[in-house]
């Protein structure tokens, strides 16, 4: 049988290694943001690279890195919180036990929405910031996030959260569930959390 055990809240660890993964991949973010967004044909990455530089040089690569960050302690609390929850309530109701690991697949199904209800609005306002079209528009994120409550109502920053949604309910329902299955057998007993926040935005 898999051993029922949650993984704990690791704000700090959870803090250095979300804030060390956003630094490093926020220029690729950007551009990713950019070309999905982009009406025509999106350019090749190093031209992609060049215009962003032309801009506002290196800082221009991490324009929306404040709600990325602020999204991270946060969205990943949630998800590990949502998880142990579920996890209890459904050993509670008596389901899963058995070698599959049911309850581990659910429990991580479930943990996506709270994550979800957490970073989608501060996606929607790293987006904003990101779009060349909203340059000049904003002078910070605080700005953005107000302007944006003002003028399209609270449901503007609920943009995507659909999608992002059914994306992180079934990603961490992998994730919860391989992780269990790797503790079983004697694989490594906390691994980082993987997931959550903007970094899969």
């Amino acid at each position: 049988l898999i051993a029922r055990a949650a993984p704990p809240i690791a704000v700090l660890p959870g803090l250095a290694a979300g804030l060390a993964e956003t630094l490093a991949v926020q220029p690729l973010d950007l551009l990713k943001t950019r070309f999905q967004i982009c009406e025509g044909r999106n350019p090749s990455l190093l031209q992609g690279f060049k215009a962003v530089y032309q801009e506002g040089g290196v800082l221009r690569f991490y324009r929306g890195l404040l709600p990325e960050t602020a999204s991270t302690v946060p969205a990943r609390t949630a998800m590990y919180a949502g998880y142990t929850r579920a996890l209890h309530a459904l050993g509670d109701l008596q389901v899963g036990g058995g070698p599959w690991g049911v309850e581990f697949l659910a429990a991580g199904l479930a943990s996506g929405v709270p994550e979800t209800t957490v970073v989608t609005p501060l996606q929607v306002v790293k987006v904003r910031l990101q779009s060349p079209e909203h340059l000049g528009a904003y002078r910070n994120a605080a700005h953005c996030a107000w302007s944006v409550l003002r003028k399209e109502g609270p449901l503007a920053l609920t943009t995507g959260m659909g999608p992002t949604m059914c994306r992180n309910c079934v990603y961490n329902a992998v994730y919860f569930w391989a992780l269990a299955h790797l503790r079983a057998h004697g694989g490594p007993g906390d691994l980082p959390g993987a997931g959550g926040s903007g970094q899969r935005g």
